[in-house]
């Protein structure tokens, strides 16, 4: 009888709240989250009330703890160097918030390098885990602050403790086998009540360090955006989510309250509680690490004009990273901006990095002042303490350049050494740059040779098809060895093919460059790289390819 009267009661509780909730008809995204979260509460409260008169002691939660955490991925000197960085800063600025923690624990702060975890969580004992996804979303220290402040009240408030306890109750797990939890039941999240407690006690630590509560906020509005953008697929690059990101964030939602939720909270606390706002948030010193990730990935999908802008941002930060110098000067070098590139490279020549640097430093200047280029390149190699098996080809390059600017005598020397050691690198350097001179006969009979030396390097026998188009030899020229999927392979069977009056073959090869290397379509940039005639014959194949367009749009209708 007691039974049905109390399920009388749930489901005239149930059948009330639907009809007020249609009665007020909030202007919200439908979504199941308030049941999950009624559910998730009730389930919580009920589960954690025997863990509430049997807390472990601090001793065995620190010794649970650092066994679990024994399972995370060890971060070594071995490792990669920006991996070490982003450990350490994350380390101390997790340990300035942790000082006001209100449990003295020994807190640990670990960094996860795969951007698609998208998430950062506590373990018992004070240990906290922060993905590369996460804080590549941060644009402030104040930001990282308030995720480790969040994360350490967890830990602060026994919620972790709680978690694991909560465990052994359900499952009947001895205290002594709770070691073998795994990891991912304290990435899952809490209750929506304890997740916003988090939030509003990680703020304070974060204030009481002196940190910003904007940058709570900030970061949950980057997480509301990014929940309303999940569903979307926008053309727009500046708006556009990796689906890396996409994956991890996704999780994070499904385990933590609505952005929008927590950042109304935050806000009215600042105004209740009369918090400090600091005038300006401080810089996330180690941005320019991820910076350069997402120029890499705007790099690798030819937005070269971003890839511009968000190395710029890391070497702001940092004008001594190597890896964002380099990626921007290949980003101005395919914009045919070749000044900056050289600039950039120049910078890079004032310590040995690799030949190809080298290469590219040379080629940069042989574009960008054809005249000086020699002088200018034998100045940055004076005082370069490059390996011995890179100085013929510096070498190489050198004599290249003093060949553009009307001196062939040291390219001649330096090309009957090479043949007399059969060094086919150096001999295809000087090939590579008689072309740029507009040697052809000597640029095909060079790197002719370097292909019989070293036949496997398929990238001779690429620079040998440009010579051979331009000697009128176009079927030697197209039986060259593939160059791979190298746009500079692609483009000159193109050529060749148009030249030899195969425009069915031309065309076919030529769309299917343009979308990868875009800057083929930049007069500026064949002109400097290529043969008068190569510029020409792409203009003609965009002519073509957009008349046929025209004619099968009009054919259509």
């Amino acid at each position: 009888m007691k039974r049905k009267f109390y399920l009388g009661i749930v489901v005239v509780l149930l059948l009330g709240g639907i009809a007020v909730s249609q009665w007020r008809k909030p202007a919200v995204k439908a979504s199941p989250d308030a049941v999950l979260y009624f559910i998730g509460d009730t389930e919580h409260e009920l589960s954690r009330m025997p863990a509430r008169f049997t807390r472990m002691s601090d001793a065995e939660e620190v010794a649970l703890g650092n066994h679990l955490a024994s399972y995370l991925p060890v971060i070594t000197s071995l490792d990669n160097p920006d991996v070490i960085a982003v450990q350490e800063y994350v380390s101390r600025v997790g340990l300035q918030v942790a000082a006001h923690a209100h449990r003295k624990l020994p807190y640990k702060f670990h960094y996860i390098p795969q951007r698609s975890f998208v998430n950062a969580y506590a373990l018992p004992g004070g240990h906290v885990v922060i993905g590369a996804g996460m804080i590549e979303l941060m644009d402030s220290e104040d930001e990282l602050a308030s995720v480790l402040g969040h994360e350490i009240e967890h830990i602060d408030h026994y919620q972790c403790a709680e978690r694991a306890q909560t465990e052994q109750t359900l499952h009947r797990i001895p205290l002594a086998s709770l070691a073998a939890l795994p990891v991912e039941i304290f990435q899952a999240g809490y209750s929506k009540t304890d997740e916003l407690e988090a939030d509003r006690e990680g703020v304070r630590l974060a204030a009481l360090a002196g940190y910003s509560p904007e940058g709570a906020i900030r970061l949950f509005e980057t997480f509301d955006r990014l929940y309303h953008e999940l569903p979307l697929k926008t053309s727009n690059p500046e708006q556009e989510v990796s689906a890396v990101v996409i994956e991890g964030i996704s999780g994070y939602f499904r385990s933590h309250p609505m952005p929008a939720d927590r950042v109304e909270q935050i806000r009215t606390m600042i105004a209740s509680e009369h918090l400090a706002v600091p005038k300006q948030e401080k810089p996330l010193l180690v941005q320019y690490i991820f910076a350069t990730r997402k120029a890499r990935d705007s790099f690798d999908t030819a937005k070269y004009e971003e890839a511009v802008r968000q190395t710029s941002v890391a070497l702001s930060l940092n004008p001594d990273y190597v890896p964002a110098r380099k990626l921007r000067a290949q980003s101005e070098f395919l914009l045919a901006r070749f000044s900056d590139a050289a600039s950039d490279y120049a910078q890079l020549m004032k310590s040995w990095q690799d030949i190809a640097t080298v290469d590219a430093f040379a080629d940069s200047l042989a574009a960008a002042k054809r005249d000086s280029a020699a002088s200018e390149f034998e100045q940055s190699i004076t005082n370069l303490q490059a390996p011995v098996e890179a100085k013929p080809l510096i070498d190489a390059d050198l004599a290249g350049l003093r060949l553009l600017g009307g001196s062939s005598s040291p390219a001649e020397q330096l090309t009957e050494a090479a043949r007399k050691d059969r060094q086919g690198d150096v001999l295809a350097r000087i090939g590579k740059w008689s072309y740029r001179a507009g040697n052809f006969d000597q640029a095909a009979e060079l790197l002719q040779s370097a292909t019989e030396l070293r036949p496997e390097t398929e990238q001779y026998h690429a620079q040998l098809r440009w010579a051979q188009i331009e000697q009128g030899k176009f079927e030697s020229a197209l039986k060259q060895n593939s160059y791979g999927n190298e746009s500079s392979d692609s483009m000159s069977r193109a050529v060749a093919l148009w030249q030899a009056h195969d425009q069915d073959a031309a065309l076919l090869s030529f769309n299917s460059v343009l979308g990868a290397a875009p800057y083929w379509k930049n007069p500026a940039w064949t002109r400097a790289l290529y043969a008068a005639d190569v510029t020409e014959t792409i203009q003609q194949m965009q002519h073509e390819t957009e008349r046929r367009k025209e004619a099968a749009l009009k054919h259509s209708h």
